[in-house]
């Protein structure tokens, strides 16, 4: 595979990660404790903490969070201890945030590459 189909099926893979979170974050500022969102972002963290990711895009997620010592096992677990928590809210938002702005970093990353080489 090229160099920009490498970039092109990273970008492809993290999207509905980066969506799912940033939907999340959403219902969680909002206190919607009952979002599918948050019940679909609960089992992600879950597939990733106990290491059975259901498909290839869930294993290239856990690796981009190990490269980028996001796989923390204390904040993952952290965060979906107390995601649906509100006194917990804020700490919660924050350290999804982080993963949040990680993703969206790599995904620029990997579209200024195939950007470069289009051109």
């Amino acid at each position: 595979m090229s160099d920009i189909g490498t970039y092109k099926t990273l970008y492809e893979q993290i999207k509905p990660y980066a969506e799912l979170i940033d939907k999340a974050l959403v219902a969680m500022k909002s206190n919607q404790k009952e979002s599918p969102l948050l019940e679909e972002f609960e089992q992600l963290l879950e597939r990733i903490l106990i290491d059975r990711p259901k498909n290839a895009s869930e294993r290239v997620l856990k690796l981009i969070l190990k490269s980028k010592d996001m796989h923390n096992i204390d904040l993952l677990s952290d965060i979906k201890t107390h995601f649906r928590d509100q006194e917990n809210i804020e700490t919660v938002v924050t350290k999804t945030e982080q993963i949040a702005k990680m993703l969206e970093e790599e995904q620029n990353e990997a579209f200024a590459r195939i950007g470069s080489w289009a051109r």
